[in-house]
């Protein structure tokens, strides 16, 4: 007679087959090999099947057991989803919401957003970290991630807060010591300051109506790192850049900065929201959502 099925076994299994290992799923259990190896054995018996393939180096799943680890997956997530539901019934909004937010706009504009929200919710503690724009959720311990530009995963739950316009702007100072670019090719011909990631996306590509125009920047006067630094560069005089009309308002106000070519604009830059899918989303995190939603709209 076979052996009772034990879920915690299956689990078990799943874990050691991403450890790789019995000695590195020791490590990360807490059990001892010889407890591994004997609930794992326990396992096959109820089955009736083999679930590993071993040798001197690594272990493999069987056929069976690359099955066995999709249900094993299933029943994690449902797990955690029902202890984080009965958290949420006993704590209400009270935990810890864990977000990335992108350094090209970390310490300004999404930044003060994030702020609003810690204040309207002071009962969630809030754990704010900068990406570069790059993120793993699946190796990161993030609840959620805020990325500019396009999506990294398709699989992921995703949501839009907002899409800003971008144009050329450049200093009074500088338009004064080499003139106004009154056209996109004149405009190839002036000092230009780009980040690696414009290059990368094609934000020298400028939209009039249903016209569509490309200019070649790979001469660009200055690369540098992010947003902020191409704003310093801009307001110090050293070349145009392209920003957002986020960043530029109070500069557009004050006129240290000015829009050069009005009827021309860079494609716009999308800032979205991504999670991993599960089947419970936390409440915390849906209200960081709404919030950022009407926030920066």
């Amino acid at each position: 007679m076979k052996e009772a099925f034990d879920v915690n076994a299956m689990l078990l299994f799943a874990e050691v087959v991403r450890a790789g290992s019995l000695t590195r799923a020791s490590e990360t259990t807490g059990l001892s090999k010889a407890t591994i190896s004997r609930k794992l054995a326990v396992l096959e018996e109820s089955l009736g099947a083999l679930l590993l393939k071993k040798n001197s180096r690594s272990l493999a799943p069987t056929a069976i057991g690359t099955r066995l680890i999709d249900y094993a997956r299933r029943v994690d997530a449902e797990v955690k989803d029902a202890i984080l539901e009965v958290d949420e019934l006993q704590s209400g909004l009270s935990g810890t919401l864990r977000v990335s937010i992108p350094m090209e706009f970390g310490n300004a504009w999404l930044g003060k957003a994030v702020a609003d929200f810690a204040l309207a919710y002071p009962e969630i503690s809030l754990e704010v970290s900068i990406n570069n724009g790059v993120v793993d959720l699946v190796r990161e311990p993030h609840d959620i991630a805020v990325i500019l530009g396009s999506l990294p995963d398709s699989r992921l739950i995703h949501r839009r807060l907002t899409t800003l316009r971008r144009a050329a702007y450049a200093s009074p100072k500088y338009l004064e010591a080499h003139g106004t670019p009154k056209t996109l090719e004149e405009l190839a011909a002036h000092r230009c300051i780009v980040t690696e990631l414009q290059r990368k996306d094609g934000v020298w590509t400028f939209l009039k109506r249903k016209q569509k125009q490309h200019i070649e920047v790979v001469a660009a006067h200055a690369t540098v790192a992010n947003i902020s630094l191409v704003r310093e560069l801009v307001l110090g005089g050293v070349g145009i850049g392209i920003l957002n009309d986020v960043l530029c308002t109070n500069d557009l106000k004050s006129g240290r900065l000015i829009r050069i070519l009005p009827d021309w604009e860079s494609p716009p830059l999308h800032t979205t929201a991504i999670m991993l899918r599960r089947n419970l989303i936390p409440k915390r995190n849906r209200l960081f959502l709404d919030f950022m939603v009407r926030r920066l709209r």
